[in-house]
C-alpha cells in the first residue's frame, strides 16, 4: 500500500489493491470454434473450410501513415464492397470492423468475413471486393513484413491491404505503397479461430489495476479501477462489475452507471468507450455498486495488452478517520 502523509484535517485515501482482485472472478467461455462452412464437395466451401487451428479469428485492424500522420481502420464489409472504417484509435477502430478469419502469422490463405463464412477477399482490382470462394491467386494473401510491422500481401497482385483514406471511413484497397499507404496490421486483435483452452482469468490479469486518491472527510473523489488484458478480448457479455466501498465512505444511492475508458498500451492516451458503460444501481447502505456492462451496440475489442478503466465518485463520511483502505473490485462474465 502506498503510504501517505495525514493532514490536518481526517481523510480516507482510497486505493485499488493489486491483489485478489479478479482472482477467479471472470469465467472464461472457449474461443469460438470454427468460424467457416462446413465441408462440402464444392470450390467454395473448401477454400472456406481451411483448419481452424491453422487460422486466426478477430478484426483486421492496420494502420497508415500519410503526411507523417497515424491513422487507424478496420476492415469491413458492406453488400461485396471492402471498406476502411476509421477510428480515433487501433481500439476505437476494431469495434467497427468485421471479424474475420486469417490466415495463421507467416502463413498464406484467405480472408474470409466470420458472418459470410463461404466469401473471400479478392485483390482482384484496386477496389478490394468479396466473392464466392474460389481457391484462385486474388483471394490468397499472406502475412508479410513491411516498414513498421506486419501486413497482409495479396499473391497475385502483390498489392497489400490498406485505404487511400486520409481522414474518416473509406474504401479497402490494395496497391503497392507507392500511391495508396500499405496498411500495417495490429496483429494482437488476432486469436485462434480453433477451439482452444481458454485463456487464464479469462484473459485478465489477477492483479487489477488502480491509483491511489485522497478523499477529505464530507468530500468526493473520482477514483480509478481497472484491468489489463493477457489474451485478446472480442466481447464481454453480460458481464457484471461489482465495486465495494473502502471504509468510511460510501457511494451516491442514486448512481445508475459508470462510463469505461480504454487504451492498447500504458503509453496511449485513454479512449472514452461506449461498450464499457455500466449501468446498475447501489445497495440501501451506499457501500456497494452493482451493475452489468450495457449492450450499446457497440463491441469491446481489446488487444493482448490493453488497459481498461472505470472512474466511481466516492464520498468520505464527515466524521471518516483519516487512514488508508481500499476500494475492491470483481468483474463476473465471459471473454469471447
Amino acid at each position: 500500500m502506498t503510504p501517505f502523509l495525514r493532514p490536518p484535517r481526517p481523510t480516507t485515501a482510497a486505493t485499488v489493491v493489486a491483489a485478489l482482485l479478479l482472482s477467479s472472478a471472470i469465467a472464461a467461455s472457449a474461443v469460438a470454434g470454427p468460424a467457416v462452412a462446413d465441408a462440402t464437395p464444392d470450390a467454395r466451401s473448401a477454400a472456406a473450410s481451411a483448419r481452424a487451428d491453422d487460422r486466426l479469428v478477430g478484426p483486421i485492424v492496420f494502420s497508415t501513415a500519410p503526411a507523417g500522420r497515424t491513422l487507424w481502420f478496420a476492415a469491413a464489409v458492406d453488400q461485396g464492397l471492402g471498406l476502411a472504417n476509421a477510428g480515433s484509435s487501433a481500439i476505437d477502430a476494431a469495434g467497427s470492423g468485421a471479424e474475420w478469419t486469417t490466415p495463421a502469422l507467416g502463413g498464406t490463405g484467405t480472408l474470409t468475413p466470420v458472418d459470410d463464412p463461404g466469401s473471400c477477399l479478392s485483390g482482384h482490382g484496386q477496389v478490394l471486393t468479396v466473392h464466392p470462394c474460389d481457391t484462385t491467386p486474388p483471394q490468397q494473401w499472406t502475412w508479410v513484413d513491411v516498414p513498421g510491422g506486419t501486413a497482409l500481401q495479396n499473391v497475385d497482385t502483390g498489392f497489400h491491404v490498406g485505404t487511400s483514406s486520409t481522414s474518416g471511413d473509406g474504401l479497402l484497397e490494395g496497391d503497392d505503397g507507392s500511391t495508396i499507404p500499405v496498411g500495417v496490421v495490429d496483429t494482437s486483435f488476432l486469436r485462434s479461430a480453433g477451439a482452444t483452452t481458454p485463456p487464464a482469468n479469462g484473459g485478465f490479469d489477477p492483479a487489477g489495476q488502480g491509483a491511489p486518491a485522497t478523499v477529505a472527510a464530507g468530500d468526493s473523489a473520482a477514483v480509478h479501477f481497472g484491468a489489463r488484458t493477457t489474451a485478446p478480448v472480442a466481447a464481454l457479455p453480460a458481464t457484471t462489475v461489482t465495486v465495494h466501498a473502502p471504509t468510511g465512505t460510501t457511494f451516491a444511492k442514486d448512481l445508475t452507471s459508470i462510463d469505461g475508458v480504454t487504451r492498447a498500451a500504458a503509453t496511449d492516451g485513454w479512449t472514452f468507450d461506449p461498450g464499457l458503460q455500466v449501468g446498475g444501481s447501489v445497495a440501501a447502505d451506499g457501500r456497494t455498486f452493482t451493475g452489468t456492462i450495457a449492450d450499446t451496440g457497440s463491441p469491446v475489442r481489446l488487444p493482448a495488452g490493453a488497459e481498461l478503466r472505470w472512474t466511481i465518485d466516492v464520498t468520505a463520511d464527515a466524521g471518516a478517520a483519516a487512514g488508508t483502505d481500499d476500494l475492491e473490485f470483481t468483474l463476473a462474465g465471459a471473454n469471447r
